[in-house]
């Protein structure tokens, strides 16, 4: 039994959220409602060990709940009551994660970071108490396009997407088709930088070839370039084939970089 499901990689986390392919939400779940009586606030911030906030096997959750000013891992978007959050309901609760998630952090084709989200139980003791609830948590994947482990962080995520801090943005020193590197600090030159914003394309019926991708990722992505970049290059990172798994849109994350290899400045 699965506790918790993870978004497959920081880039595909953009086309479940705004294709819509996340599920529907909680609260429209059959049987269920949106309060979940003796549950956690929503923007209730966790100190949760980082080596087990994905760990699909960690079901119940008995972390420290710590002020989101404070260094912290996961912090609560939604509550979401079953009647057994060890049976076969709380499959349907992972999916519907996805869009309360999205909206907790403002995320859209306009504004977007790297993110991702986990779905925690009570603790042992609090079962025993009768707690039913479960909460969806935002979390920051400690690596680009390779959510299998968060990182800590300061400030709430409420809305951060619009207007992100630095040590939220996606800075790389490698192509951002390299998955699983470190981001870099985007107060020191670095090599790529997203632009905060999305390429899209709809209607497919098959994954399109390279090159396609390539000319609309130059296309699309050149007209979200931010005031004092008009002189780099651009590039999207698209959602893998995976994506278009039962549905016909796919996303590709902006970067923008220096064609002749110097580095960006920082921001």
């Amino acid at each position: 039994m699965r506790a918790r499901t993870r978004l497959a990689t920081a880039v595909g986390a953009i086309s479940l959220a705004v294709a819509g392919c996340g599920g529907s939400d909680p609260e429209d779940q059959e049987g269920e409602t949106p309060t979940a009586g003796g549950a956690p606030e929503v923007g209730t911030c966790w100190a949760v060990d980082a080596a087990l906030a994905l760990d699909q096997q960690y079901l119940y959750d008995d972390s420290a709940q710590v002020p989101c000013t404070e260094s912290h891992t996961t912090e609560t978007a939604v509550t979401v009551p079953v009647a057994d959050f060890e049976a076969a309901t709380l499959e349907r609760v992972v999916d519907g994660c996805v869009n309360p998630v999205t909206r907790y952090l403002s995320i859209d084709p306009d504004s977007w970071v790297p993110w991702a989200y986990t779905v925690l139980g009570p603790s042992k003791e609090e079962v025993a108490d009768g707690a039913s609830w479960v909460r969806c948590d935002v979390t920051f994947p400690e690596t680009w396009g390779n959510v299998e482990r968060v990182r800590s962080v300061t400030g709430s995520a409420s809305g951060l997407a619009d207007h992100p801090p630095n040590d939220r943005w996606a800075c790389l020193d490698q192509p951002p088709a390299t998955m699983g590197q470190p981001y870099v600090p985007c107060d020191q030159p670095h090599n790529y930088e997203e632009t905060g914003t999305a390429a899209l394309l709809t209607g497919l019926d098959r994954y399109p070839p390279a090159a396609e991708l390539a000319v609309e990722g130059r296309q699309q992505c050149s007209e979200t370039v931010p005031d004092g970049y008009e002189d780099g290059s651009v590039t999207a990172q698209w959602d893998p084939r995976a994506a278009l798994e039962g549905n016909t849109a796919l996303w590709g994350i902006c970067f923008i970089f220096n064609a002749d290899g110097q580095p960006l400045p920082a921001r």
